[in-house]
């Protein structure tokens, strides 16, 4: 079986391999005169850069010229060294077709002497865009979790630090921390889900709210707006407190309680405005001012200090009625992609730093 299969490969010469992996592989090569800087291109990397139309042999400048101008300077540097050391040339660089399209093309070559003295540059081009773009979307990502991780931990330790100022009863410290870490879950797993790292407010807040979304007592109404991850952020924490001040001492106590809950975005003011309005038949003493539990705190601070927010408690008999407006700039996604632009990481710093205010 070894003696057949070494006859059969003797019908194909070094030529035929050679053929074979560049049309395979789109692999194009060139050649350069650097004496008359006059440079040579296969049909393959004719095809691959869009430069069917020059000439057989043209100067090298006319490539050179597509080149990405924030990496022309590198290439030439890397073609000098390796001419004066006469060592393997390689780089990786942006270029610019004739017909618009950028690529990232990655390069090859070595000096070869010719029979009459002179040197020639030969060398290879092959189309790395992908795997670019690919590495480009890792490195970015592993930045966006890298800074998500270090936000969620900044949220966490200043919520802790607040709920053990406020509250003297481990029970209820309990009850409050775990519960803000499950609104923090919630968001997060919706944001990991979408591509673009946003979330929809309806998607999130029936999310927070889970089964009280769909109690007949609860009657929700929330604005088609896709907010960025700091945005999420807010209103998941904003709801998670409304809820559960709403379980354990408003509406949703009350067997006949009933809650009106709604979203509006007005474009025109650049405003996101929450709404959420208690009815209790069991009427109730309104709250002093300054008697707020730690929920009310923690809602009261992080509104005021997030987006311009501008949080409003009405204290009635029949119940709490809430209001509380925002920047709707800030907190919607603008820009769709799978990474945060500078704009969002700020916003989101900022969102954060509500929680602990310097602690």
């Amino acid at each position: 079986m070894e003696d057949s299969a070494q006859s059969l490969f003797e019908y194909a010469s070094s030529e035929d391999w050679a053929q074979l992996a560049t049309g395979a592989g789109q692999i194009g090569r060139w050649v350069l005169d650097p004496e008359t800087s006059i440079v040579e291109l296969d049909d393959t990397l004719r095809e691959l850069t869009g430069m069917q139309d020059f000439p057989v042999t043209f100067l090298a400048e006319g490539f050179q010229n597509l080149i990405h101008p924030d990496d022309a300077e590198y290439v030439f540097e890397r073609l000098e060294r390796a001419r004066e050391a006469n060592q393997t040339y390689q780089a990786i660089f942006r270029f610019n077709r004739p017909d618009g399209k950028m690529i990232w093309l990655e390069g090859r070559g070595d000096f070869r002497s010719l029979p009459d003295g002179r040197a020639v540059f030969l060398g290879v081009n092959y189309d790395v865009t992908e795997l670019q773009t690919a590495f480009e979307a890792n490195r970015l990502l592993a930045g966006e979790m890298a800074h998500r991780v270090r936000n969620i931990l900044t949220l966490v330790s200043g919520i802790f630090r607040m709920a053990v100022r406020s509250t003297d009863n481990l029970e209820e410290l309990t009850d409050a921390f775990l519960g803000r870490l499950q609104a923090l879950n919630a968001l997060n797993a919706l944001l990991f889900e979408s591509e673009a790292r946003s979330v929809g407010a309806d998607e999130l807040m029936r999310s927070i709210l889970g089964p009280v979304a769909v109690d007949a007592r609860f009657n929700l109404e929330l604005a088609d707006i896709a907010l960025n991850s700091a945005g999420a952020q807010t209103i998941a924490l904003v709801t998670n407190e409304l809820m559960t001040n709403a379980v354990k001492h408003g509406a949703l106590n009350d067997p006949e309680g009933h809650i009106d809950a709604e979203l509006i975005l007005d474009r025109d003011r650049d405003e996101l405005v929450l709404n959420w309005d208690e009815t209790m038949t069991t009427i109730t003493a309104p709250r002093a001012p300054g008697a707020s539990r730690f929920g009310m705190t923690v809602l009261d601070r992080m509104t005021r200090q997030t987006f311009e927010g501008r949080p409003e408690f009405f204290w009635r008999t029949q119940g709490l009625q809430f209001r509380c407006s925002w920047k709707a700039s800030d907190m919607e996604l603008r820009d769709i992609g799978p990474a945060m632009t500078a704009r969002d990481v700020l916003v989101e710093v900022a969102a954060s730093n509500a929680f602990h205010g310097g602690d």
